[in-house]
């Protein structure tokens, strides 16, 4: 399905995220307009809309609306035939995704239509230029080569559903996380505060945050790796064997794809009380390839980068906005997750209510 190719990998390291957070997450923030008006909300909602929206806008400069709404219905279809027997019959699942897949691929031709002719008439926005679609449009691949349209729309398709779903997943249960424990709630505020307050004693603009205010969000973000760490995105992963060798007594071929799991997460060995929810315990870093919430060694999640950004100023937001508590202040799971991926399915209701400033 997927045509993964290594300039794609390079074109999304080299994308000038950093250059667009300003730009990208103000436009995207409109996904947190949902929870106006409302006393109690489904946070994984929430949290959908806002992950959708950013890598929406990160790849395809699309800002909420009518295309953006049909883009997401088609793509919760597509999404649920990933894991599902392959029954292509009309009412199955995998038949409902393979039509959705279909739908979305037209969407695309229109937007990819629509941009080669800005290109060819010069008249690309400025801050259209560096989205992703303009750079597998114009960015031609190792041979010289402009890269064809399905190997585009697959593509498109895969950073859709990489930047979206695991993030608004880990970003619920972050949400829940820190409605059990108040303590955390006032540390993170306590972080955020001092970032605006940092902001205005050097004149700077409240609601442009900078990769310096990203880089103060300390606490914060150790509590999404306690989140990740339990929570983890991904379950297992494979690698394949690059040369012979021997561990512990037994020959790994070369070519053999062995299997990692992220069980580490769970050892007293590497984690004391490993099932509690103490995001101090990373004030201190585990051992190497203990902690593995985007993989690991040279072939790490491609958007691990954009997802803490994308997360750290979704929590930044909140928690200067809102306040919120759980509708059953006793809820504790079981968390419902998807059978290969660690993603929770729970809809952990909220009740939200809107912090009123002078």
């Amino acid at each position: 399905m997927l045509s993964y190719e290594k300039p794609l990998v390079r074109l999304v390291q080299q994308h000038k995220i950093c250059d667009q957070l300003t730009y990208v997450f103000n436009m995207t923030l409109q996904g947190l307009d949902c929870i106006l008006g409302k006393e109690q909300l489904v946070a994984l909602e929430m949290t959908n809309l806002y992950s959708f929206s950013a890598i929406c806008n990160l790849i395809l400069s699309l800002e909420e609306g009518p295309m953006m709404d049909k883009i997401l219905e088609e793509f919760h279809t597509w999404a649920r035939g990933l894991q599902c027997w392959p029954i292509n019959l009309p009412g199955f699942t995998y038949y409902k995704a393979l039509k959705a897949r279909g739908l979305i691929g037209e969407l695309f031709d229109g937007l990819m239509e629509q941009r080669r002719q800005e290109i060819a008439e010069g008249r690309v926005p400025e801050a259209l230029q560096t989205d992703i679609l303009n750079s597998l449009l114009t960015v031609p691949d190792e041979e010289g080569n402009l890269r064809q349209d399905s190997f585009i729309k697959d593509n498109l398709l895969f950073l859709l559903e990489a930047g979206s779903d695991s993030s608004s997943s880990t970003l619920a249960l972050v949400i829940f996380y820190i409605a059990k424990n108040p303590h955390v709630y006032k540390q993170i505020l306590q972080e955020q505060k001092s970032i605006l307050d940092e902001k205005r004693s050097s004149g700077k603009k409240e609601n442009e945050l900078t990769m310096e205010d990203i880089s103060a969000m300390t606490y914060t973000w150790r509590v999404i790796q306690e989140t990740l760490r339990l929570h983890p995105v991904q379950i297992v992963g494979y690698k394949k064997t690059v040369t012979n060798f021997e561990y512990k007594g037994y020959h790994i071929p070369k070519g053999w794809l062995l299997n990692w799991t992220t069980q580490t997460h769970y050892s007293p060995k590497y984690f004391k009380d490993p099932l509690k929810f103490d995001p101090s315990r990373w004030e201190t870093r585990p051992p190497p390839f203990t902690y593995l919430p985007f993989g690991g060694g040279p072939h790490t999640c491609l958007g691990n980068e954009f997802a803490r950004m994308s997360m750290l100023v979704f929590i930044h937001h909140l928690v200067r906005n809102y306040t919120w508590s759980l509708v059953d202040p006793s809820y504790d799971g079981p968390f419902i997750r998807d059978p290969v991926f660690a993603r929770t399915q729970d809809k952990v209701l909220i009740n939200v209510k809107q912090i009123i400033t002078s």
